[in-house]
């Protein structure tokens, strides 16, 4: 009964992704015209959202998403043995697959998502759902936001442009709010080496290099990170 509880919510979840990520486009062109509109009351501009340069996401039929969540909540339950451990990483990924959906599309991090995975992972964390205290969330989110803020200034200052954008900052804080701060260095390297690898495979291809979504290869350093402590936890506590 459990099981088919965690399929069925896992495909709930999957269509409203597919909600989610469909209607993307046109939320995000409705803010940017509300916004110039307080900007420019007087003069306000044409709105068609047929001509704008950013396109809904084609993310075929609903079907897809609810069997595909629903398989992987259904995954989840069987792997974790406690329900609150495997609720948690489900939606842990669903929120990472939303993340790297959008970047890879419109090389965009919405910071709300990566406030809600933070919200998750200081929440798994006060409720002891994921072996980390909330001292420790709470000290690896923080480090990781002011490393990465300064970071991102400085090379902004430095190259007179964003070297990257400010939704990685706060996607790289609620990763690490999943994480201890030792284990920041391994995700980061993982995600660049991951994304180096992408760059060297599209050269082979021949295939233009303009700018590489790094959300998605955050999301793959930050998972195995997570993974692994979680697991390598696990095992010294069965030890003893």
């Amino acid at each position: 009964m459990i099981l088919l509880a965690f399929a069925l919510f896992g495909g709930m979840v999957g269509i409203g992704i597919r909600h989610y990520c469909t209607h993307f486009a046109d939320h995000l062109i409705r803010q940017i015209y509300l916004a110039y509109c307080e900007i420019y009351p007087i003069n306000p501009p044409h709105f068609a959202s047929a001509q704008a340069t950013i396109q809904p996401i084609k993310c075929g039929h609903f079907f897809y998403y609810f069997f595909a969540f629903g398989l992987f909540f259904l995954w989840c339950a069987v792997t974790f043995s406690n329900s609150l451990t495997a609720i948690i990483v489900a939606c842990y990924g669903s929120i990472l697959f939303v993340i790297g959906k959008i970047d890879w599309h419109y090389k965009l991090i919405s910071p709300a998502n990566c406030q809600l995975l933070l919200a998750l992972g200081i929440g798994s964390a006060y409720f002891q759902i994921i072996p980390l205290s909330l001292e420790q969330s709470l000290h690896s989110a923080a480090l990781g936001f002011i490393c990465f803020f300064v970071v991102y200034h400085l090379a902004k200052w430095y190259y007179k442009q964003e070297a990257f954008g400010r939704g990685d900052y706060w996607l790289i804080s609620a990763l690490a709010a999943f994480i201890p701060w030792q284990n920041l260095p391994l995700m980061i390297f993982i995600a660049c080496i991951s994304a180096i690898i992408y760059a060297m495979w599209l050269k082979w291809q021949k295939k233009p290099i303009n700018f590489i979504p790094f959300a998605p290869f955050l999301n793959l350093g930050g998972t195995f990170t997570f993974l692994t402590n979680s697991a390598s936890i696990n095992t010294i506590m069965t030890s003893y």
